[in-house]
């Protein structure tokens, strides 16, 4: 049964849409009230499974361990996911254990980048190190976890592209499980975007424009907005950095 627990997103990635959209108010409804609605899904389709799609469900460490504690209190013998990514800062070594307890088998992290001054560029405040030790401590109690990566910033080069792949790698070793790496996209309504089009980058909104933004999850055809890697090397990097994750994975 898909669901939402929490509205909004109080970062503001330039990749993202979401601040113009929503602002960077993040809003998360009351523990008992989310539990409620699980209750009336079991009650009434038998639902056994919950998927979370929230923008970024974890944000605030107080709020996830109240909501775990009382999911293990009632005792639902159900299980739920993250499939959409959130971000790592709550989630360290008190909170992972709730976590799988509670019924949490899938987890998505969305670290982007696994260089430090892309993150640093695309403003999406996230230290790889603690990001390290959130991936260990949720794959050490038994969750499955996924990482969400892009390449192909604008400003972003080859040495940068190959440190995400040496990071992509480590996370295999780290006992990741899944991870997906796909080709930025300038969406419209994100910083990004509008630096691109009023520099010339995107010179008109046609359909092939809007074509182009769906390549992200074509592999063998990449769209390229990087000033420094072409199409072809981008597909070369994301296929090549997905084969020798589930190589080594495996």
């Amino acid at each position: 049964m898909p669901m939402l627990i929490s509205r909004g997103c109080p970062y503001q990635c330039t990749f993202c849409s979401s601040p113009q959209m929503w602002t960077t108010k993040w809003q998360a409804r009351d523990p008992d009230c989310v539990i409620e609605e699980m209750q009336f899904y079991i009650d009434k389709y038998k639902a056994t499974n919950f998927d979370f799609y929230d923008l970024t469900a974890i944000v605030k460490k107080s709020w996830i361990i109240e909501f775990c504690k009382e999911l293990i209190s009632r005792n639902l013998n159900i299980t739920w996911q993250l499939p959409s990514g959130t971000r790592s800062e709550a989630i360290d070594n008190e909170v992972t254990p709730l976590l799988y307890k509670s019924g949490c088998r899938n987890m998505a992290y969305a670290p982007e980048s696994g260089s430090e001054r892309m993150l640093v560029s695309i403003k999406k405040k996230v230290k790889l190190s603690k990001m390290v030790k959130s991936l260990k401590s949720s794959v050490r109690e038994g969750i499955n976890v996924k990482i969400n990566i892009i390449i192909g910033f604008p400003d972003e080069t080859h040495k940068e592209m190959l440190e995400t792949l040496r990071f992509v790698l480590d996370a295999a070793f780290m006992g990741v499980s899944d991870v997906y790496l796909a080709s930025f996209a300038p969406y419209p309504g994100s910083e990004l975007f509008d630096q691109m089009y009023k520099n010339g980058q995107i010179p008109k909104l046609d359909d092939e424009y809007f074509l182009n933004l769906t390549s992200y999850t074509d592999l063998l055809h990449s769209y390229s907005y990087s000033r420094h890697v072409g199409h072809r090397m981008l597909s070369v990097y994301r296929i090549g950095g997905m084969s020798m994750f589930y190589i080594l994975n495996f």
